[in-house]
């Protein structure tokens, strides 16, 4: 078992981080703690060498960005899991094993991705990620976000999509898969590589007791209008996923929701004078149709290759309904 943690100048969420991740319970002969550095100029990677020996780094030269960072780090990490992980987190003492205990529950060999259930880093019993779905806007809807934690059915369950900041894949299938897609950078790359894993017949599992605190928008920054570079890249890639990952009766309906879910955003921009939000979904939007070749030879090889249909995943519960993916870009504005 590996554990990687991607960081471009994080160095403030580094001692929390490791600090946590080097106490978990999970016996130490049995894990290896890796930093993937994304070519930080903050002397990150001479503060891990420091302050944590038994901590592996692995460095690249410029970043790499989410996608190609993993991308990479999972080539060159041999283990047969790899759990993925944000620097702007904490985690608590039994959250590997917890992990862990989910494999060893359904050792078939189809599992390519356990996720942990993300809590807010400053309201311990809020959860930020959890009972991840595929929607129709493209996104990965956190059905119970905002709602507060409670100890219940601890068996683990299949959703999805995990959570990018603390997901655990296992190297073989994620290597077959083609990993994250390299042309996305950041945002919305866990959730396409979810959808595709299941539509190429494997599961996504989540395991309710494995926690994680979440500092909300560390790494990236917080969600708003004025986050530009966030807002375009999560357009652009949200409607790649969509063109993707759907069969044609289901991504009409999805490009018709898309279309409102976006129309709303602008008005609601406009309202505030957000003119660097407008400018981002428009900039999102415009690199879409600039790939738009390139997205559908990626739409051919996945929907020729598919074992699930969307049908499929709406009944048992993996794929939003239309009800509740408007519901969720409700919410999402309601962040802005």
């Amino acid at each position: 078992m590996a554990v990687a943690v991607l960081n471009f100048n994080g160095l403030k969420h580094l001692e929390e981080c490791f600090r946590t991740l080097t106490a978990v319970s999970y016996p130490t002969n049995k894990l290896r703690i890796i930093l993937v550095d994304n070519g930080s100029t903050d002397g990150s990677t001479a503060y891990v060498r420091a302050r944590f020996p038994g901590v592996e780094v692995l460095a690249f030269t410029r970043n790499l960005g989410y996608s190609g960072g993993y991308n990479e780090a999972v080539r060159r990490i041999e283990s047969p899991w790899i759990l993925l992980l944000n620097n702007d987190i904490a985690v608590h003492p039994e959250f590997v094993s917890r992990l862990v205990r989910t494999l060893t529950q359904f050792p078939n060999g189809n599992v390519a991705v356990v996720g942990s259930v993300l809590l807010q880093y400053d309201d311990r019993q809020t959860i930020d990620y959890a009972g991840g779905l595929l929607s129709f806007t493209g996104e990965g809807f956190p059905s119970q976000h905002g709602l507060r934690y409670q100890v219940g059915n601890l068996q683990p369950r299949r959703v999805g999509s995990a959570c990018g900041a603390a997901m655990l894949v296992n190297r073989e299938t994620f290597l077959t898969l083609g990993g994250f897609d390299p042309d996305y950078f950041a945002f919305c790359e866990e959730t396409d590589f979810c959808w595709r894993a299941i539509l190429a017949g494997y599961a996504v599992f989540e395991t309710p007791d494995s926690l994680v605190y979440h500092k909300v928008g560390g790494t990236w920054g917080q969600l708003g209008f004025g986050n530009a570079l966030r807002i375009r890249l999560a357009e652009r890639n949200r409607l790649t996923n969509l063109v993707k990952n759907f069969s044609t009766p289901f991504l009409l309906t999805a490009m018709f929701v898309s279309l409102i879910y976006d129309a709303v955003r602008f008005l609601f921009m406009l309202r505030q004078r957000e003119w660097s939000g407008i400018r981002a979904i428009a900039t999102g939007q415009l690199e879409f149709l600039r790939d738009f070749n390139k997205t559908l030879a990626k739409r051919r090889n996945i929907q020729r290759t598919r074992t699930r249909s969307d049908r499929s995943l709406l009944q048992n519960s993996l794929l939003a309904g239309i009800r509740q993916s408007v519901e969720y870009a409700r919410r999402r504005l309601g962040t802005y």
